[in-house]
């Protein structure tokens, strides 16, 4: 599967965001959500199916922990999803983000710089890791 995620932000506000996955096979689904800033908030068009989200404005993506520390943020914007998700500071960097079946995943970071990702998904347990050049 690949996923492409697109956010564009005018004024620090989301303006747009597209995900799109692909699967491996022709046949699989294939998804797309689109949010976009709208008169009264957004709407949503997700599985086919477009909704209002009615929201004034959404400043913090998922996609965003892997560019910015989320300093006194309680909830984040799922690009995937067409929904926002709680996130819990924990100590020494390191964040909670509860997922909508309850788990969670798992973001630090060091001085500012995301450094580790810790994600459970319904395949299994991934980590990603900083490394830093030598």
């Amino acid at each position: 599967m690949e996923t492409d995620i697109e956010a564009v932000y005018q004024h620090n506000i989301l303006i747009r965001a597209r995900v799109t996955r692909v699967q491996a096979k022709a046949n699989d689904d294939n998804r797309e959500t689109l949010t976009e800033k709208a008169e009264r908030g957004y709407n949503v068009t997700r599985k086919g199916v477009k909704a209002p989200f009615p929201v004034p404005q959404i400043t913090f993506c998922v996609s965003d922990l892997y560019f910015a520390e989320p300093h006194d943020i309680k909830e984040v914007y799922s690009e995937t999803m067409g929904r926002f998700l709680k996130i819990r500071q924990l100590e020494d960097g390191r964040y909670a983000l509860v997922m909508q079946d309850g788990k969670q995943n798992f973001y630090t970071y060091s001085k500012g710089r995301l450094a580790l990702v810790e994600i459970n998904h319904a395949l299994g347990k991934a980590s990603f890791r900083l490394l830093e050049k030598k």
